[in-house]
């Protein structure tokens, strides 16, 4: 019984640090998430009202976005929560942070709606 418990303290220790992780790739997640729920929204939009862009296929809807006077807000809200997503997808050496997981969901959801409304 003694060995059985110290086996349990030595595989207790050894998951230190877990749970920082998974929190960190649940943030990560979510952001990525909450992006790719508003770009396949715009790309939607954009293809059916014929709203044209350049560039890479992520970039092309938010220049398609940028080119319609009236959604330069739009087209800009995409690219600010793109860059929320780049820095949950590309940036793993530096932590990121609830406040941008909550500000990647409330911006999505506030984008989603404006195009749906179109």
């Amino acid at each position: 019984m003694p060995d059985r418990l110290l086996n349990i303290a030595a595989r207790l220790k050894s998951m230190e640090g877990v749970e920082q992780e998974i929190e960190q790739h649940r943030i990560r997640s979510v952001v990525n998430r909450a992006y790719y729920a508003a770009f396949l929204t715009a790309r939607e939009v954009c293809e059916e009202k014929g709203f044209q862009g350049s560039g890479s296929s992520h970039e092309r809807i938010v220049d398609a976005l940028l080119r319609q006077r009236s959604l330069t807000t739009l087209g800009n809200q995409l690219n600010e929560i793109k860059s929320l997503r780049h820095k949950a997808d590309y940036n793993w050496n530096r932590p990121i942070s609830p406040r941008d997981m909550h500000t990647a969901l409330k911006k999505s959801r506030k984008l989603i709606d404006a195009l749906k409304a179109l």
